[in-house]
C-alpha cells in the first residue's frame, strides 16, 4: 500500500499566500528556487494569474516498508544533528563534513523523491569551520514523519521508533549509522556515542546489543562507549560511517589489534571461573590477561550478575 501526496498543490497554496501577501511572481519564483523546488517561472506566473495547480503531474509515493535510507535519516533527524523545525515545516541538517551531508541529502531525495538544497554557510557561532546545511521544506512530509513514527524527534525527548527496534539488523544499522555520524566520535580504542538524553540512549542500548556489540553505558556522563576488535569490526560491517573521517579512522583502529576479543558468548561461559580466580584475590587486570577478557568487560559483567 502506498501514501501519496499532492505536493505540487502544496506549492500552489504557497504561492497564492505570499502573493497575497504583497510578493511578484517573479520573487516567489525564486523563492522556491532556494528551497528546492525546481517549479517552472511560467507556472508560477500562471498561478498568480489564476490558473490552478492541475493533478497531471506525478505525485509524489512513500512505501509503507521502511527502507535503509529512510532509516539512516531518521537517525539524523531524531537523535542526530538532524531536526525538523516545525514552525516553517524544515528538515534540515547543518554540519562541517560535506559527504555527510551529501549522504544525508542523497537519502532524503531517494525516500521522498523532491529536490533539497545543499549550501555551504560561513562559520556559525557554534565553531570556526563553515557547515553545509541541508534543508527540505514540506508540511505534508513533516506531518508524515510525525504520524506515521508517533515518537519525539526533539534534541532532548527522541525515542527510536518501534519499526526501527522490530526491524532487520539491515534498518537497525541504518539508523544507528546516521546517529553515529552526528553523536558519535573514534578515539583511540573506543567509538563513542553521546546524548544528553538518557533515555534515548537506553533505547540505543538495545540496538546495540541486538548486534552483539559489547559497550558501556554511563548515564551520568550520557555516553555509550563500544570497544573491542570483534564489537568494531561488527559496527564497521554492520552501521559504519557515511562520514569518511571517522570511517578511517575506525579502520585504522580495527587494523592496529594484534588479536581478536572475545565473543560475547565465550565471555558468559568463562565468567564462573573469572568469579573464582577473583575470590582468590587476584585483580580484574590479572584475570583480564588470565582469561582474555577485557578488564571493562569483566567489571560490566559482574555488575549485571550483581557480584561485588
Amino acid at each position: 500500500m502506498m501514501e501519496y501526496f499532492d505536493l505540487r498543490q502544496e506549492a500552489y497554496n504557497k504561492t497564492i499566500e505570499l502573493n497575497k501577501s504583497g510578493l511578484s511572481w517573479y520573487k516567489i519564483s525564486n523563492h522556491f528556487d532556494e528551497l528546492g523546488y525546481k517549479i517552472p517561472h511560467s507556472t508560477i506566473r500562471s498561478w498568480t494569474r489564476g490558473s490552478k495547480a492541475r493533478n497531471k503531474e506525478p505525485l509524489i509515493n512513500f512505501s509503507s516498508s521502511l527502507s535503509k535510507e529512510e532509516s539512516y535519516a531518521l537517525g539524523v533527524i531524531g537523535p542526530g544533528d538532524g531536526y525538523i523545525a516545525d514552525a516553517n515545516y524544515e528538515i534540515g541538517l547543518a554540519v562541517i563534513d560535506k559527504d555527510f551531508a551529501d549522504y544525508f541529502q542523497f537519502c532524503l531525495e531517494k525516500v521522498f523523491r523532491l529536490r533539497t538544497s545543499n549550501k555551504l554557510e560561513g562559520p556559525s557561532g557554534l565553531g570556526k569551520n563553515p557547515r553545509y546545511r541541508v534543508k527540505l521544506y514540506s508540511k505534508k512530509i513533516c506531518e508524515y514523519l510525525t504520524k506515521r513514527y508517533k515518537v519525539n524527534f526533539k534534541e532532548e525527548s527522541w525515542r527510536i521508533p518501534e519499526i526501527i527496534k522490530e526491524s532487520n539488523e539491515e534498518i537497525k544499522g541504518a539508523y544507528l549509522s546516521g546517529f553515529s555520524d552526528s553523536q558519535g566520535h573514534v578515539s583511540k580504542r573506543e567509538i563513542i556515542l553521546a546524548s544528553k538524553n538518557v533515555d534515548g540512549l537506553k533505547e540505543i542500548k538495545c540496538l546495540l546489543d541486538s548486534l552483539d556489540i559489547l559497550f558501556t553505558l554511563s548515564e551520568n556522563k550520557g555516553i555509550i562507549s563500544i570497544y573491542g576488535k570483534n564489537s568494531f569490526e561488527i559496527f564497521n560491517n554492520k552501521i559504519g560511517f557515511a562520514t569518511k573521517r571517522k570511517a578511517d579512522k575506525l579502520i585504522c583502529i580495527i587494523n592496529s589489534y594484534k588479536r581478536n576479543m572475545t565473543p560475547k558468548k565465550i565471555i558468559n561461559n568463562k565468567m564462573i571461573e573469572i568469579i573464582k580466580y577473583l575470590k582468590e584475590g587476584n585483580t580484574k587486570l590479572q584475570a583480564s590477561k588470565i582469561f582474555g577478557v577485557h578488564r571493562l568487560t569483566i567489571s560490566k559483567k559482574l555488575k549485571e550478575m550483581g557480584v561485588d
